[in-house]
This record gives structure tokens, C-alpha cells and sequence, in this order.
């Protein structure tokens, strides 16, 4: 008997992932296929520390689990909940329906708690656009979740409470969201800085009102300890507050990093780089794709501080987001 699950990949590509799972009369065993790297193919670990730790019966035959399509790289842990509920579709634990339009996504602990996912936002948005609108994720990416409208989100804390859910034992919940629910509640990163704060420099206040009134750069020039620092730091408090889609695209933005896969951003974002932090850090990249301080101060401020110290490749790669109002990175490899 077979069971397919879909997900969405997390590596910048969006695909959409069917898994398949496919168990035959063998030694007891999980193999897991389809162009994977070592995060994925350590699921099966994490799921067998799931099963046993839910109470829940593991098939003891040879499990093969497959990520369709098997030329899409799959390089992080959001496919463990997809997996372990393919499994058991495929031993008839759980019917097939309320899965047969959904996206499942979640990384599982050995307790079977299913952990929140980077990203998350960026998924949902593109498996809409796919014809999904119904989500299974960790009840961790909630709040981020709730600002994309028009989806039905049903959050799980734990692998044994989506099986209670499906099986009929306990009633689960299902949020609805219509114009995007915006969740209240304060940024612990949010500046305190405003221009009540500063003593004199009226000149640079004015300058500083009409940068933010136009959306302009803004260069602060002078020795040491006139307060330049402090003067850039009241920027986001002389903008006005995000709209629903700036707070779902920076929030997305800042869910791609690994210290912002729960809370929303409901402030605009002031970035501060170090002037030796590489290029890499700046403009985004990596060995493992991440945004850079360029994206993540997106509809908020980036504060460039000592800009002459600044590595030159930084520098002169700013040209382009500065004229084009984008960043692009090139690549070799995917991943």
C-alpha cells in the first residue's frame, strides 16, 4: 500500500515534493531516496526516536520512502513530518483524505514534537500559487503563517497529536485566515531611539525628516562623537508603520535566517554590519544560500557605520541595488 504526502522544498526552489512511501515483506528497515542530503536522509533516525516515543506502531518491514521529483535537491529537515505521515498512510494508521489537498511541513524531535521551520512564509505563498490552500505546520510558524490571507492552517505541536487529530480522537483546530491576521506584539529588536533624544544637530534632523519622507540615502559626515550613530538609529521611528504586505515580505525575508523562524516582523528592520563583516554576510550567499543585511534591511534601514572601512568588492557591489532598487546573486551551483 502505498501513501503520498506533499511538501514544498525549502532550498529557494519552491518546488513542490511528493512523498511516497512504499513498505515490502524485508528486514525492518527505512531507506529514503531521491536526491537527498544528509539532513533528509537523518529523518529516518529522528522518525524511528517519533514513533517510539508517540507510542505508535513503526512497520516492521523495509520502508522506502521516495521525494518526487528525484532530480530536485532536498538539503533540510521540514520533509520529517511529510515522511513520518507517509508512513503511516501507507500501514493504514491514518486515512488518506485529509492529506489529499494538503501541504505538510515540519522538522520532528525524538520526542515526536515537530519543530518550527525556516521559511515558512515563502513556502505557503508558493504552494498557493500552486492551487494548495491548506497547511499542516508546527504550531511554532503560527504567528508567521497567520499573515498570509486566504490559507487554512492546521497546527500540530507533535506527531502523536496530528494521529489523534486524524484518527478522530481529539478534535483539531483550523484557522482560517481572510485578510492576513496580524499578531500584536512587540519587537524586543525595536529601536528606542527617536529625534527627542537628540540634542541639537537641527540640521541633521531636517535631513534625516526628509530622507524619510522621500525614501532617500543619506550620508552623515563628521568627527568622532557628534552623534551620527545615534541620529541614523531614529530612521525607522521617523517611518510610517508597515503595511500588511511590507510586514509579510520582510517577515519572509527574516524567516529564511535561522535566529527568525517564529515571531513576525511587525517593525522595520535597522541592520548595523560590521565594516569587516565579507561580502557574503552583505550581499547574501554563502555556502548555504541565506540573505544578506541588503535583504534583510528591505522596507527598513541599512546603516553602512565607518563606510570607508568597508571592504571595496562590498562597496562597489552596492552600485547595483543602489540604481536597480534589487540585489542579484549569482551562483555555480544551486547548492
Amino acid at each position: 500500500m502505498n501513501g503520498v504526502v506533499r511538501s514544498i522544498a525549502g532550498d529557494g526552489s519552491n518546488a513542490l515534493v511528493e512523498i511516497e512511501c512504499h513498505t515490502s515483506n524485508s528486514l525492518p528497515n527505512i531507506v529514503i531516496v531521491g536526491s537527498t542530503n544528509r539532513a533528509v536522509d537523518e529523518a529516518k533516525e529522528r522518525i524511528r526516536g517519533a514513533f517510539a516515543n508517540s507510542n505508535l506502531s513503526l512497520p516492521r518491514k523495509r520502508i522506502t520512502i521516495n521525494l518526487a521529483p528525484a532530480d530536485i535537491p532536498k538539503t533540510d529537515s521540514s520533509f520529517d513530518l511529510a515522511i513520518a505521515l507517509s508512513i503511516l498512510l501507507a500501514g493504514g494508521q491514518i486515512k488518506p483524505q485529509p492529506l489529499s489537498q494538503a501541504i505538510v511541513l515540519g522538522e520532528l524531535g525524538l520526542d515526536g514534537s515537530v519543530r518550527p521551520v525556516r521559511g515558512i512564509i515563502g513556502r505557503i505563498l508558493a504552494a498557493r500559487e500552486k492551487g494548495f490552500d491548506s497547511f499542516i505546520i508546527p504550531s511554532g510558524n503560527i504567528a508567521q503563517a497567520q499573515l498570509v490571507p486566504r490559507i487554512h492552517i492546521e497546527p500540530t505541536e507533535s506527531l502523536l497529536a496530528y494521529y489523534q487529530t486524524a484518527t478522530g480522537i481529539k478534535a483539531g483546530t483550523t484557522i482560517n485566515t481572510h485578510g492576513g491576521i496580524v499578531v500584536q506584539q512587540e519587537n524586543p529588536h525595536r529601536t528606542t531611539e527617536t529625534l527627542d533624544d537628540i540634542v541639537g544637530q537641527d540640521l541633521a534632523k531636517r535631513a534625516l525628516v526628509v530622507a524619510a519622507a522621500g525614501g532617500h540615502n543619506i550620508l552623515l559626515n563628521g568627527p568622532p562623537g557628534t552623534g551620527k550613530s545615534m541620529l541614523a538609529k531614529t530612521l525607522p521611528a521617523l517611518m510610517p508603520r508597515l503595511s500588511q504586505e511590507k510586514m509579510l515580505q520582510v517577515t519572509h525575508l527574516h524567516s529564511l535566517t535561522a535566529d527568525s523562524s517564529e515571531a513576525p516582523q511587525l517593525e522595520r528592520p535597522f541592520r548595523s554590519p560590521h565594516h569587516s563583516a565579507s561580502p557574503a554576510a552583505v550581499l547574501g550567499g554563502g555556502a548555504a544560500m541565506r540573505p544578506g543585511e541588503v535583504s534583510l534591511s528591505h522596507h527598513g534601514v541599512l546603516f553602512l557605520d565607518e563606510f570607508p572601512e568597508f571592504n571595496r568588492l562590498i562597496i562597489e557591489a552596492l552600485r547595483q541595488p543602489l540604481e536597480d532598487h534589487t540585489i542579484t546573486i549569482a551562483r555555480f551551483a544551486k547548492a
